[in-house]
């Protein structure tokens, strides 16, 4: 007896897409991660400027 199959031709059409995501975020990983730095120093500044809260 043979199992069922399922056909995914989901996967396969999102295959190449995935893979120029995948090249694009290596091409561009430096300015990713100078974005990430960027991001993270502005909310710590936020949080460092917003009052002290009080139960």
């Amino acid at each position: 007896m043979v199992p069922p199959r399922v056909d995914y031709s989901l996967g396969r059409t999102l295959l190449d897409t995935v893979q120029q995501l995948m090249e694009w975020a290596v091409v561009h990983l430096d300015d990713i991660e100078a974005a990430r730095r960027v991001y993270a120093e502005r909310q710590a500044a936020l949080k460092e400027a917003q009052p002290a809260r009080t139960s």
